[in-house]
């Protein structure tokens, strides 16, 4: 019990080789640009992939290649019409040799919606948000390969239910200590919102890498982000951009 990844977030960065530094494929999935920004982790700008609070979290063993990981979310706040209902996170998990595919859900009930960076401004509430992921990965003597494509639908009072695809797709190819890395990612518009024609976006991230000990590795990266017109997505650690910026 405590503030943990979620299955979902665990999910994503074990099949991404650029997790945690640029290129990272958060910089495209589970952002729903300008229209909703989670009070969750603001500095990030997504709704999902973040360390929930207030989570009881299993991780299940592996058992004949397949394993199960299960969170829920006991968000300790309350809104104007009551408790709120927790949300849930769970990940399948099926791995034969060399290949492995994964599935997994991610619902929030009543989040938060931050609307303004002035704290004064109170966030407004969306009655529910919710993300499908499925992630394949394949691994060859000297190469890995990773497919994921996800879905975030996003549901509230005002503008309905709507909502985005995105995937993302990369490349490892290993050179004894060193490895060549590769990474394309796209998100399309936010579905049939008011605003959301021409908000997606892509990125694209390369990177070579070099293992100097057990404990260190060294690595140089060069990732773009490319917007449409009304696109706001940035890098993993700065989302705070103008939208149509690149």
């Amino acid at each position: 019990f405590g503030k943990h990844n979620t299955p979902l977030t665990m999910l994503v960065h074990a099949n991404d080789p650029f997790a945690h530094i640029a290129g990272d494929a958060l910089s495209i999935l589970g952002h729903a640009g300008h229209h909703y920004e989670s009070s969750f982790d603001p500095d990030h700008g997504t709704m999902f992939y973040v360390r929930a609070p207030n989570s009881i979290l299993y991780l299940s063993p592996e058992a004949g290649g397949f394993s199960a990981n299960v969170a829920l979310i006991a968000i300790d706040e309350s809104t104007a019409d009551g408790a709120r209902i927790p949300g849930t996170s769970l990940s399948l998990n099926f791995k034969a040799g060399d290949f492995n595919i994964a599935y997994a859900f991610e619902r929030h009930n009543e989040l938060d919606l931050k609307t303004s960076h002035d704290p004064l401004v109170e966030p407004e509430v969306l009655d529910q948000t919710q993300a499908h992921v499925l992630s394949a990965m394949v691994h060859f003597p000297s190469t890995m390969m990773n497919f994921t494509v996800e879905r975030l639908e996003v549901k509230d009072d005002v503008d309905g239910s709507h909502a985005r695809l995105a995937y993302h797709l990369s490349v490892q190819q290993m050179f004894g200590p060193h490895s060549l890395r590769a990474a394309y990612a796209h998100a399309g518009d936010f579905g049939d919102h008011a605003s959301g024609a021409g908000d997606g976006g892509q990125m694209l991230a390369v990177g070579w890498f070099q293992t100097l000990s057990s404990n260190t590795q060294a690595y140089v990266v060069v990732a773009q982000t490319q917007n449409e017109t009304r696109g706001d997505f940035g890098t993993f650690f700065v989302h705070d951009v103008s939208r149509g910026a690149d």
